[in-house]
């Protein structure tokens, strides 16, 4: 067979609380598991980076459980040898709102996926469901 089971999936386990500038990469996501195992071999929870295992088609999903008044907006990208791509955006309009977004991207392997902070924010707080996760659902052979 040609899938591969290669999953992750990070949050935070109580509040997160920070000041954020607009293109940082999100993270210090605190707890982690995936389908397999507990080890993350791909996903670095110090940088914020996922580096695709292998060329395929993967889910991604984001939601931001917003504990503030502002609205707060992740995009979720990806960066190859040449450029960054915005694969999709995940945006909680207000406090106690928590939206969730999932969609397919297709990526090569050790292209790097990460979510990033699409404006400033002071004081932003985050709730424990805010989440970050992926998996690839089918691997390609892609001839780029």
């Amino acid at each position: 067979s040609n899938n591969v089971t290669e999953s992750f999936c990070v949050y935070w386990d109580e509040l997160f609380v920070t000041d954020a500038k607009k293109d940082q990469i999100v993270q210090s996501f605190s707890y982690s598991y995936n389908l397999l195992n507990t080890q993350l071999p791909y996903y670095d929870q110090l940088t914020g980076l996922y580096t695709a295992p292998y060329d395929g088609i993967y889910i991604v999903r984001v939601m931001i459980e917003n504990r503030t008044v502002m609205k707060v907006q992740f995009n979720v990208c990806s960066k190859d040898q040449c450029e960054e791509k915005l694969h999709g955006v995940c945006l909680a309009k207000g406090k106690k709102m928590s939206p969730s977004v999932a969609f397919p991207v297709i990526l090569v392997k050790d292209e790097q996926l990460y979510l990033k902070y699409f404006e400033d924010y002071e004081d932003l707080k985050l709730g424990r469901n805010t989440t970050f996760s992926c998996i690839l659902v089918k691997q390609l052979r892609l001839n780029l």
